[in-house]
């Protein structure tokens, strides 16, 4: 993948921290440990002020659910083998408060 684009400038440290741009096909397994630490290191919390914590889901969680477990235990079910997944982890790094809004909002929403 290319992070040539200028809508990646604001996540260039990060990019470059997890060494994103060497990945071409799709991020590393690695990717989530990396991201633990970044997210870890940030102090990165969600709404209610847990910590966030990206992990590999097992398929149990269903999609009406994603946001609310979000917000009741800080875990963001993260593929780390998908692109998808990954750049949604670096919105929540680079921007922690907003996407932390929006989950609530969501979360809320569905409860």
């Amino acid at each position: 993948m290319s992070f040539d684009h200028a809508a990646f400038a604001p996540y260039r440290e990060l990019i470059d921290a997890l060494d994103l741009a060497r990945a071409r096909s799709s991020p590393s397994p690695d990717t989530l440990d990396a991201l633990n630490a970044l997210a870890a290191e940030r102090g990165t919390t969600q709404a209610r002020g847990l910590p966030l914590r990206f992990f590999a889901p097992d398929g149990r969680l269903s999609a009406r659910d994603y946001e609310s477990h979000i917000l009741h235990t800080g875990q963001v079910p993260t593929r780390a083998d998908t692109w998808h997944d990954v750049l949604n982890a670096l919105v929540w790094l680079r921007f922690p408060r907003f996407k932390a809004a929006l989950n609530a909002a969501h979360g809320e929403a569905i409860a």
